[in-house]
C-alpha cells in the first residue's frame, strides 16, 4: 500500500463529527497500512496559491502579485520556476491592504 490519503479543510468542515466518512477513511488508511508492515506519518501543510490565484483573492492581477512578490511586499515561496503564496500570507497582505485603506481615509480631510 503505497497511497497518499489527502484530507482537506473544507472536507472536515463538512462534517466534522466522529462519525464522518473522512475520518473512518482514514482510520481505515491507517489500519490497512499497519496491516501491511508500515508505519503511518500524519503531516499538516498549508494550502498554497499561484500569483493568479492569489490575485483573484486580492482583487489584482496576476503581474501585480509577481510584482508584490519581487518587490518583497508578498513573501512567497519559489518550486522549481513558480511562485507559490501560502494561505497565511494572503490573509496577511489583504488585512494591509484594509488597514492602508483606513488610513486614507483616517488622513483626509474632507
Amino acid at each position: 500500500m503505497d497511497t497518499t490519503l489527502t484530507v482537506s479543510p473544507d472536507t472536515v468542515a463538512v462534517n466534522p463529527g466522529y462519525d464522518s466518512d473522512w475520518l473512518k477513511a482514514v482510520y481505515q488508511y491507517i489500519i490497512t497500512a499497519t496491516q501491511d508492515g508500515q508505519t503511518v506519518g500524519i503531516v499538516a501543510a498549508e494550502k498554497t496559491f499561484t500569483p493568479a490565484e492569489a490575485g483573484q483573492q486580492l482583487g489584482m492581477s496576476r503581474s501585480a502579485v509577481q510584482r508584490h512578490i519581487v518587490n518583497g511586499d508578498i513573501r512567497a515561496r519559489k518550486h522549481g520556476s513558480r511562485y507559490r503564496i501560502g494561505a497565511a500570507e494572503i490573509q496577511r497582505v489583504r488585512a494591509q491592504m484594509y488597514a492602508d485603506v483606513l488610513d486614507a481615509f483616517a488622513n483626509d480631510p474632507l
